[in-house]
């Protein structure tokens, strides 16, 4: 009786002091989940204090020399002004068409497609008035991340244009979309120009302008190396993300991407990989914070310079 008491006894406390730990809480709910997603910072630090062997001073990709020191700093400097102006916190960016490429190339490397698209078609625009707003809508869906399409962020639409022609007269197709979908807010049209396109024939259609003339290899976007020809069938050259192409009726959009692009990225990435400048700004301007993501762009499948 005596050992019988004594177990009860050790049972009893044993209770006791169950009731007295904290309630385990189980695996952290979906709601709690998906605030933390959202809470996650959109860019994260790439600079890396370990890459310290020396890089080629261009690569390759196609038949082209890319990304010497000289045209890697004018596109970051000019993606940095963009930033300046337009926070990704409050911002997300679409590329219209092939000219803008190694722009948003670089802000994917920074926040990979929650940050930056490519949209193809939308500078061949001949077909002014003669799209339906159902092939507008498969193109940008095609494209856009849905959180962004009704209203997470504001959409800024960018162009490097000699005239600014193309987010003057996308601008508002999008902002037709974006009314169907219920989202009230305009796209920024944004040109990147050598030209003061505020001055210029499609001034009124346009939002703001960023003056290219300090970087000047942002002229090559427009009609030299990057833009070229390439197709999933026969290849080709230049590093725009997809293949030429018109937004013209019940054409489905292009969404293989060029490994010319792929290639470009990882070049430009090597040298972010070392920019004490673009670290510096993206911490203290941007709140940028952490190491290198997993992203296409991991130190071992960059491409080597020759």
């Amino acid at each position: 009786m005596r050992s019988l008491s004594k177990l009860f006894l050790g049972l009893g406390l044993f209770a006791l002091q169950l009731h007295a730990l904290p309630a385990w809480a189980g695996p952290p709910k979906a709601g709690a989940q998906s605030a933390a997603k959202a809470s996650a910072p959109i860019v994260r630090r790439v600079f890396k204090v370990s890459k310290t062997a020396p890089l080629p001073t261009s690569w390759k990709i196609a038949g082209q020399r890319y990304v010497s020191a000289s045209e890697y700093r004018d596109l970051a400097d000019g993606v940095m002004a963009l930033l300046r102006r337009y926070p990704p916190k409050k911002y997300f960016f679409v590329g219209l068409g092939r000219d803008p490429a190694p722009v948003i190339a670089f802000l994917q490397n920074l926040g990979e497609k929650d940050l930056a698209v490519n949209l193809p078609g939308t500078s061949n625009i001949q077909w002014k008035g003669m799209v339906s707003a159902k092939d507008v809508a498969r193109h940008i869906e095609a494209a856009v991340p849905e959180n962004i399409l009704v209203g997470k962020r504001q959409i800024v639409i960018l162009d490097v244009t000699s005239s600014g022609k193309t987010p003057a007269i996308f601008g508002p197709y999008f902002d037709r979309y974006l009314k169907s979908r219920g989202n009230p807010q305009k796209v920024v049209r944004l040109a990147f120009s050598w030209q003061d396109v505020m001055k210029g024939y499609y001034k009124r259609g346009l939002t703001d302008w960023i003056d290219t003339n300090k970087w000047a290899d942002f002229r090559q976007y427009y009609t030299g190396k990057y833009e070229g020809r390439w197709t999933p069938e026969t290849g080709g050259h230049g590093i725009a993300e997809h293949q030429r192409h018109s937004m013209t009726p019940g054409v489905e959009p292009p969404t293989v991407t060029n490994p010319n692009y792929t290639a470009f990225r990882k070049a430009v990435f090597a040298r972010m990989e070392r920019d004490e400048k673009l670290d510096g700004f993206l911490v203290n301007r941007l709140g940028a914070t952490g190491q290198k993501r997993s992203l296409v762009t991991s130190a071992a499948g960059l491409a080597k310079g020759d």
